[in-house]
């Protein structure tokens, strides 16, 4: 195996991993500010897979992504991406990720479009209980942007990306959840003068309380959160 000057993996690449298996490259899938994402297949379990490599022309780009998969293999939850192996191509690291089928909510949310509340209900239960779970042990995301949220059919939202900012605190991604949520509900994006939630604009009064407490200065508990979504699902 080998790589190409831009050190993009080609197709039919087959790399050893950290755990003593295999990947295979089968095509290009995308990429974000420090990683590219190719879909593979994963020897171990003969399933797809996606490889996640470090770009080599960012600096810090592979200690983010060893950063991420630390993060990953101490947080195990089905509401966030499964980390299966890790590895190193031409120097540079990669993860190797369960396959994700679906969308990310970027994807499903074109400007101005909106869910149903419930449906929006359903994906804000599913990143909450995973932010819950991070908090629980100590970490918080740091990144809840919508293309950082799958929609996998079947299984729900899945947050990808985890950990690219150590520091960040439980409260903050409590207020990005907020703001999806906000985006779910209204196709935009809070912002100051803009319309928001509200019952005045004929929104339920339980999801405009949630948006409310979400974007409060000191939000509550993600968990605290989970618990009144639970409340208002059944009742709608």
């Amino acid at each position: 195996m080998s790589l190409a000057p831009a050190r993009l993996l080609q197709t039919g690449s087959s790399l050893p991993t950290d755990a003593g298996h295999r990947v295979v490259v089968r095509s290009g899938h995308g990429e974000g500010s420090y990683a590219r994402v190719y879909r593979a297949a994963y020897s171990r379990t003969g399933a797809p897979c996606a490889l996640k490599l470090a770009k080599a022309e960012i600096d810090g780009a592979g200690e983010r992504l060893r950063r991420e998969g630390e993060f990953l293999r101490s947080v195990g939850h089905p509401q966030i991406v499964t980390l299966l192996d890790t590895g190193a191509a031409g120097g540079l690291p990669f993860l190797v990720l369960e396959w994700l089928e679906g969308e990310t909510l970027l994807d499903a949310l074109p400007a101005g479009r909106r869910l149903p509340l419930r449906e929006a209900l359903a994906l804000l239960d599913d990143t909450l209980a995973a932010v819950a779970h991070l908090h629980a042990l100590g970490r918080a995301h740091g990144d809840l942007r919508p293309q950082n949220v799958m929609v996998a059919p079947g299984r729900g939202a899945v947050l990808t990306d985890p950990g690219s900012a150590p520091h960040a605190a439980p409260g903050e991604d409590v207020r990005a959840l907020g703001a999806l949520f906000h985006r779910m509900l209204t196709g935009r994006t809070p912002e100051p003068g803009s319309p928001c939630l509200s019952t005045a604009a004929g929104h339920n009064p339980g999801a405009v309380r949630l948006w409310e407490r979400a974007q409060l200065p000191e939000p509550p508990a993600a968990a605290e959160l989970l618990a009144e979504v639970r409340r208002l699902r059944p009742t709608l």
